[in-house]
């Protein structure tokens, strides 16, 4: 069961943007975020995956017209994290091969930087 007025309140204290955002209940497990900006947009998305509550939530774009009930939540993206990898095994193939191993390799621009 969600709380809407509490995932409300906290979804709107993480996500804090900039410029606003409205978020309406479109069915007892789904919710729109209209932001006022792309920016606040694009950093929400940026900082998936959201855990609230211990509830995943997933964000997904919405393009005009496309029905919210519609949209397919059955992925979200997600950092893991690898401890104790020996330094001779730290490179960008190494780290793209466990990512596939548990999913789906999505970016590796920040990596690249942090594991030289």
């Amino acid at each position: 069961m969600i709380h809407f007025e509490a995932l409300k309140g906290r979804l709107i204290q993480l996500i804090q943007a900039a410029r606003g955002v409205t978020i309406r209940k479109i069915s007892e497990t789904r919710f729109c975020l209209v932001f006022n900006h792309k920016e606040d947009l694009r950093r929400a998305l940026d900082m998936r995956p959201w855990i609230i509550d211990r509830n995943l939530v997933v964000l997904q774009p919405l393009s005009q017209p496309e029905d919210p009930l519609s949209i397919s939540l059955e992925w979200c993206p997600f950092f893991v994290h690898i401890h104790d990898l020996q330094l001779g095994q730290r490179s960008v193939d190494v780290l793209r091969y466990i990512g596939n191993y548990v999913g789906a390799w999505l970016d590796v621009n920040h990596i690249e930087r942090d594991i030289s």
